[in-house]
């Protein structure tokens, strides 16, 4: 995926949410058994020791039963406060607050005091400390997280809490440790899928592609609605180089979940990789409606963007995003680079050379930023300094093919037909499928005279670019010579209509620009 920068953050197989949802589900509006259970017995033992007035304790659980059947999140927490204040004891209640600020706020700090105050109610409960431990990982307090889990393990050794010790030793690189906790969490419950979607992700992370695909499919084929399976999964196959099968299962994922934000960023990537830069683009902008702050969590996001912009050719546009990538990160080589070609296009070249310059200071062996330099030396005149970095570029980057093309180029101009013949016949070697070298010997063969030759190349260059300009252009002037040197009166006419007509199709593709 040339020039594509993966943010990792996001593709990071939804690392954290494979600890573990909090016990109970709180989010969905559902009590379990258990928990009103334990509310009817907390109302009776409250009545029996009178540590509430019966008005107050009724109302407190009238609070709560409430915020379990409100849809708006502002409601269930005014709800909850209520149901606390009239009872300050109440565990299920903070518990409950605590999942509200950690799913829909992000709330961590809030998160973890609730739940501190839930152990301090009841240090038996082991849900309290798994449930403490998952916010723990959030705030990145790994030791802490796993001092929680292991609590939780002492006091309930069932199969999420060895879950999400895995998937946190997991976090903290103790991948043989993750598989040991997750194999348990398999034995005492194999038919969870989601032991093996935290499996597979520890597993895809040692690099174990094929037992990694085996526990996807497992899980997959236990529960087939598990959004998040088939998003880890198209992961996989997109490091697999699967680019059907990843495509597949990323369309699965957002089909069944289309409010992941993730998906969409990934789903752009590829979209992006198939050359679909107005879809990759809508789908950047799906994210950011989903996930404001994603944007702003990495600039590669932003330098995706101006990626998409520039290849369809929206310079003033590419350029903003690329501002954007640069101020989160300053030292972002590529964006400079980029940029530098957004303001060359844009007739800027004090701002392109202020670019590629300091492209170069932060990197001196980044081939591309002196291949660029190159370029805006040759538009300025300066053909020894354009020679000079495309000599570096390919220096640093001996398959360099769009470098040897261009230095073909300046050789041909400066009438070194041999040296020109030499780096186009590499550039071409290097990278058989582009258009440019093609022309570029094309033109050689017509300054050597072999108009055949010459021909044969504008010919394939078309056939694998059939909207290149300047193919057009040269294969009308080889047309053009052909019919003033050709020996066969009754192919000239015909030359003249060839060349007429590639010089209307030139015309026609530079009145798109």
């Amino acid at each position: 995926m040339k020039q594509i920068h993966i943010f990792i953050g996001v593709l990071s197989l939804f690392s954290l949410s494979l600890l573990g949802q909090p016990q109970g589900d709180f989010s969905k509006n559902q009590l379990s058994q258990t928990d009103n259970q334990k509310m009817d017995d907390k109302y009776k033992q409250d009545q029996d020791s009178q540590k509430l007035d019966t008005n107050r304790l009724v109302a407190a659980m009238r609070f709560f039963r409430q915020a379990t059947v409100m849809s708006g999140i502002d409601q269930i927490l005014e709800c909850l406060d209520k149901a606390i204040e009239l009872d300050p004891d109440f565990e299920i209640a903070y518990y409950a607050r605590a999942d509200v600020k950690y799913r829909f706020w992000e709330d961590y700090a809030g998160a973890r005091m609730d739940l501190d105050k839930t152990i301090e109610l009841n240090p038996k409960n082991a849900k309290n400390y798994q449930f403490r431990g998952v916010v723990r990982a959030k705030m990145k307090d790994s030791v802490g997280a796993m001092k929680d889990i292991d609590k939780a393990i002492d006091l309930n050794p069932d199969e999420l809490n060895y879950r999400s010790r895995g998937v946190l030793k997991s976090d903290m690189k103790d991948y043989v440790g993750a598989i040991k906790d997750l194999d348990k969490a398999i034995e005492l419950n194999p038919e969870n899928a989601e032991n093996y979607r935290s499996r597979g992700f520890v597993r895809s992370k040692m690099k174990d592609s094929a037992e990694a695909m085996k526990d996807y499919d497992k899980a997959i084929e236990l529960n087939p609605k598990l959004a998040e399976t088939y998003y880890n999964r198209g992961l996989l196959k997109m490091d697999m180089e699967d680019t059907v099968g990843v495509r597949k299962d990323i369309e699965k994922s957002i089909e069944l979940d289309p409010e992941n934000a993730d998906a969409y960023i990934t789903r752009g990537i590829l979209k992006m990789d198939e050359g679909d830069y107005s879809g990759a683009l809508i789908d950047y902008d799906k994210a950011a409606s989903l996930k404001p702050g994603i944007p702003d969590a990495c600039a590669c996001t932003y330098y995706n963007r101006g990626w998409c912009q520039s290849k369809l050719k929206h310079w003033a546009d590419a350029e903003k995003e690329y501002n954007r990538a640069i101020e989160l990160d300053s030292n972002y080589v590529d964006a400079y680079v980029n940029r530098g070609i957004c303001y060359l296009e844009l007739k800027d070249t004090v701002s392109a050379t202020r670019d590629y310059e300091k492209a170069i200071a932060l990197d001196s062996k980044f081939a591309r930023a002196y291949y660029n330099r190159g370029i805006l030396k040759k538009a300025k005149g300066d053909k020894a300094g354009a020679m000079k970095d495309y000599d570096k570029a390919i220096k640093l980057n001996p398959k360099f093919a769009d470098a040897y093309n261009n230095r073909a180029d300046l050789w041909l101009r400066s009438g070194a037909v041999k040296k020109a013949m030499a780096d186009v016949s590499k550039a071409i070697e290097l990278d058989d499928k582009n258009a440019t070298p093609y022309v570029t010997r094309g033109e050689i063969f017509m300054e050597m005279e072999k108009l055949e030759d010459a021909l044969r190349d504008f010919n394939h260059a078309l056939s694998l670019n059939n909207e290149k300009r300047d193919a057009y252009v040269n294969r009308a002037k080889c047309y053009g010579k052909l019919a003033e040197t050709g020996n066969d009166p009754s192919k000239k006419k015909e030359w003249i209509r060839l060349a007429q007509e590639d010089e209307k199709r030139a015309d026609e593709l530079e009145g798109r620009k």
